[in-house]
């Protein structure tokens, strides 16, 4: 079979070497122009022809990610094509039960709690997601991998490791077809892709679309999704009207231990959560996770019960105390204009917080995307509480765009200036 496969960026390599590893004739296109010269050498050796554009050939199947633009193809022509999760999904099979999670925000925390709970009911679990490969089994965690991709082709090589029960995967854009059950965490912003010309929608829809057995969306968002279910796969929604949700005690205190409620049905249980993370921003999460849990059919009370020792995710709510001041910290891929508002909501809201100090990192060295300082700006001008911002002074020059903003080079700068310091910083992931 002949076979074009586009974004070596993206993970087109490995998709490549697994078609040519089946006997195919596989052209690899490099369409950000990422690709070393020694990585081409390597991919020859192997067999695999490298362009750098599509060649005006006829091809069996074109492989092309969902956020590629057409134009990318030329002048190719080919009989079936299909997106490199459909190509994963054709080409990996795990040896355990598989639970896949994608979502416009929440996808990391929800992989850690689902792999939290799942771990403390006596399962070795295998977590992938951006910040890196882990093995859970109980209270103890292993580092595999750090800082790892979540595009569709990083699971190829997951999928022949041994010794876990079950497998908890993050992933962008949508889902492979491999899990037994596919979660979605929402459609928040149904942002624009391929250079504008699809929506985030085309792309998340694959978890839906491409599933074999039982799915987990937010009950919202039912008239999204529910067109998309194949005939025989099962549904479980999460939120006020859906299968599972959650509601938080009142008169929350920031440094103390609060209680969630989850209400399953005609059931409810209840849990005490530590006080080392912004519980609340985590709502999807723990619905999407419940609702999961739910699907796979597991005991829910020991389920609700085993959330007493999670202690949230790092780079998401943590919370620092010294004395009567307060830290939190963000810093995930997830930051932006959005989150920075929720999290600032629920401190106002729910904790009754009215002094803030906003600390923003526009730029991560790691990061192409920057923070856009704008929508940010906007956000922070409707809320009350937000008394200062400041921003990190950076070699690049992003800081003198913002002339009227206080520099600082460290965030503990402004610590007891302020009852609560929400410092946020943007990462990013391929």
């Amino acid at each position: 079979m002949k076979v074009l496969v586009l974004d070596q960026t993206h993970g087109g390599d490995r998709i490549g070497r697994e078609h040519r590893r089946l006997g195919h004739d596989v052209t690899l296109v490099d369409v950000y122009g990422t690709m070393s010269a020694e990585e081409r050498r390597a991919l020859r050796d192997e067999g695999i022809r490298c362009e750098v554009r599509a060649p005006p050939e006829k091809f069996d199947l074109a492989i092309v990610p969902v956020h590629c633009p057409d134009r990318f193809l030329a002048d190719a022509r080919y009989d079936e094509r299909i997106t490199h999760h459909e190509a994963v999904g054709r080409l990996v099979r795990f040896k355990m039960p598989v639970i896949e999670v994608t979502g416009v925000s929440g996808k990391t925390s929800a992989c850690h709690i689902i792999a939290h709970m799942l771990s403390m009911t006596g399962r070795t679990v295998l977590l992938h997601t951006s910040r890196g490969d882990l093995r859970l089994k109980g209270d103890k965690i292993e580092v595999i991998k750090e800082k790892t991709s979540i595009a569709p082709a990083s699971l190829i090589e997951l999928a022949g490791l041994e010794g876990f029960d079950v497998a908890v995967l993050e992933e962008s854009l949508g889902g492979c077809g491999i899990g037994d059950v596919c979660c979605i965490t929402n459609l928040n912003d149904d942002y624009g892709i391929a250079g504008g010309t699809r929506k985030a929608l085309d792309g998340k829809v694959q978890m839906v679309r491409l599933a074999k057995k039982k799915v987990v969306f937010p009950e919202r968002e039912r008239d999204l999704w529910s067109p998309y279910l194949p005939e025989g796969v099962e549904d479980t929604t999460f939120g006020s009207e859906g299968d599972v949700h959650v509601e938080f005690g009142r008169e929350l205190q920031l440094g103390v231990p609060l209680e969630l409620r989850v209400f399953d049905g005609g059931s409810v249980y209840s849990v005490s959560l530590s006080s080392m993370f912004l519980a609340p921003a985590y709502t999807n999460a723990f619905e999407t996770s419940l609702a999961a849990m739910k699907a796979l059919g597991i005991d829910m009370e020991a389920t609700v019960r085993s959330l007493s020792s999670f202690k949230g995710v790092p780079g998401r709510g943590e919370i620092e105390r010294e004395g009567m001041w307060y830290m939190v910290r963000e810093r995930n891929p997830g930051v932006g204009a959005r989150s920075i508002g929720w999290n600032i909501s629920i401190l106002e809201d729910l904790y009754g917080i009215s002094d803030i100090g906003l600390v923003i990192d526009p730029v991560n060295a790691k990061v192409c995307e920057k923070l856009d300082m704008h929508a940010v700006l906007r956000v922070v001008a409707e809320k009350h509480s937000v008394k200062k911002v400041y921003l990190f002074e950076r070699r690049c020059g992003e800081g003198r765009r913002w002339p009227d903003l206080e520099r600082i080079k460290n965030a503990y700068e402004v610590w007891g200036k302020h009852k609560v310091v929400l410092w946020c910083t943007k990462e990013g992931f391929l």
